[in-house]
């Protein structure tokens, strides 16, 4: 899902770069600026999902699963993983416990990652 204008060949190009898919893999537009993958194999999508975020082309792609019974519509884009880096904070402050203190202060703050 994106708001500025990526074109389709070139997303499905970069993609197929950086998730180096097995051939067989689809990218349909299914509206303006929202995109329903399709993949051959299960490990694809593992890897998709515990990989994220994604940036292609300086864009951010929100992406859920979509299980094979759901339309493409009811699936909840408003909320997804992000890496949040955090320039100028002070070594001595980087612990797991200042990580989940900055997590809970965004909306649905549930699970931070440390490093160092």
């Amino acid at each position: 899902m994106t708001y500025k204008q990526v074109f389709n060949g070139l997303l499905w190009y970069v993609l197929g770069r950086i998730w180096n898919p097995t051939p067989g893999w689809k990218m349909q537009e299914v509206e303006k600026y929202n995109f329903v993958f399709s993949f051959t194999t299960r490990k694809e999508v593992n890897y998709i999902l515990e990989n994220r975020p994604w940036s292609p082309c300086n864009r951010f792609l929100v992406i859920r699963e979509m299980p094979n019974d759901i339309l493409w519509g009811s699936i909840d884009l408003s909320i997804t993983s992000l890496w949040v880096r955090a320039y100028g904070f002070p070594v001595k402050f980087m612990t797991d416990k200042n990580a989940a203190k900055v997590a809970a202060r965004t909306r649905k703050g549930t699970g931070h990652t440390t490093y160092l």
